[in-house]
């Protein structure tokens, strides 16, 4: 019903705009027409692999009919705290008439500082164009990228792995370059130190119409009308694939003891995504003993702060029981992000990385330790206020001072900040 409601209200959007406006299309070169120049943002600058998502009709994809993949995903039992709110938030999000699905997983390794890359799946025929879209096919993809993703481990022996997603209208191209820019960021603020990154990317379906050529339906409901349904589409993505991937690939291919350190970092939507994957191992149906990301590190959230509040928000508090997976969190906040304010008038939700995420934290010290992130310098930074991140309270920075906007992640003063945090785990 949820899904429902969000895609009428887009449609209505739509309908009202092309009334007042005729819907005249403008010509322009857009990104269907530039591909090829933007080919580089299709590579991973680092070794890794990178994970695509995508949304089609059911009745495109060989899989489950409706709802949650019962064969791999479950609710939970009702011992578990608040089972019956989260179980039915899983139940909303992937009751939809489209499914998403793991639909290409591609390998990215450098030999002589040239860098190559190969599918491990690829759901799509190059040479016919046809395609298989088979939802079990996606998830025996993941399993094969557990030996894969083992073998490069065993011959690389990186230092960190690095899960990233990014947020809400951020195509492939766009994802991909700023998985490099980040982990740039971070590579530069570790100077001297031993940091060998292994990327593990994940991009999922964030926009509606980013090829279409009339402005009006790109920015009005492809930008605005979207909102609500891709919310629920990065909970659904980070729900199901995101979370065997995160809870159930990482944990099979990684060593128990002595290995890589497993970052997950969020932007926006991202974080959503990520975040919603992290808590939600009880819902595999086969779960792995034992958490393997070390750290969550979420940049300006684009969800609420209530979900770690019990007893909080509509969502039934779904990140209540945080302390318990033992994987420590660090937020970023802003007085400068003031991105969709509509969402709080709307749904109550008060992000993360707004003023309304930053105040709400500050009325529960008991759970949030709150980090005032200090700029001394272009070429500096340091947090100002409880240090250390423990997994009994979520860490929330201040990061006023180098963020002026939802999307400022993407600078040198970021890079430090993760940096700072991932050094101490």
């Amino acid at each position: 019903m949820k899904r429902f409601t969000s895609k009428i209200l887009a449609i209505v959007a739509l309908g009202l705009a092309c009334g007042a406006c005729g819907c005249r299309s403008e010509i322009t070169t857009d990104y269907a027409y530039n591909a090829l120049a933007r080919s580089e943002m299709l590579e991973l600058h680092y070794p890794g692999f990178l994970v695509g998502v995508e949304k089609r009709p059911r009745i495109e994809v060989s899989g489950p009919d409706g709802g949650y993949d019962e064969g791999r995903f479950r609710l939970l039992d009702p011992g578990v705290p608040r089972a019956d709110r989260r179980n039915r938030e899983l139940r909303d999000v992937t009751d939809d008439p489209e499914v998403a699905l793991v639909t290409h997983v591609v390998s990215f390794d450098s030999d002589g500082g040239r860098r190559s890359r190969h599918y491990e799946y690829n759901a799509y025929d190059p040479a016919s164009g046809s395609r298989n879209l088979d939802y079990g096919d996606g998830f025996a993809a993941l399993t094969k990228l557990e030996s894969a993703l083992a073998d490069r481990v065993a011959k690389e022996e990186p230092t960190d792995v690095i899960v990233i997603a990014m947020g809400w209208h951020n195509d492939q191209f766009e994802s991909i370059r700023r998985f490099n820019v980040i982990v740039e960021n971070v590579e530069r603020a570790a100077s001297g130190q031993d940091f060998r990154p292994l990327v593990l990317g994940v991009t999922w379906p964030s926009a509606w119409f980013q090829l279409s050529e009339n402005r009006l339906v790109e920015g009005l409901v492809g930008h605005v009308g979207s909102y609500p349904v891709k919310a629920n589409d990065a909970d659904e993505v980070g729900f199901t694939v995101v979370n065997w991937l995160v809870n159930q690939t990482l944990p099979r291919a990684l060593p128990e003891e002595g290995g890589p350190r497993v970052t997950v970092i969020g932007h926006s939507f991202g974080a959503r995504v990520l975040s919603r994957a992290v808590f939600s191992a009880g819902h595999l149906v086969s779960p792995v003993d034992g958490a393997r990301a070390d750290l969550f590190v979420g940049l300006q959230p684009a969800f609420s702060i209530n979900r770690f509040i019990d007893g909080s928000g509509v969502e039934g508090s779904p990140y209540a029981e945080f302390a318990a997976s033992g994987i420590p969190i660090v937020m970023t906040s802003s007085m400068s992000d003031t991105a969709n304010p509509m969402a709080r008038f709307a749904t109550g939700a008060k992000h993360v990385g707004g003023e309304p995420g930053l105040k709400r934290a500050r009325q529960h010290p008991d759970l949030f330790c709150i980090v005032q992130w200090v700029s001394d310098s272009e070429h500096s930074g340091r947090p100002d206020g409880c240090s250390g991140t423990r997994p009994e309270r979520v860490t929330v920075v201040d990061a006023s001072a180098i963020v002026k906007d939802h999307n400022d992640v993407l600078g040198a003063p970021m890079g430090r900040l993760i940096w700072h945090f991932m050094r101490e785990h």
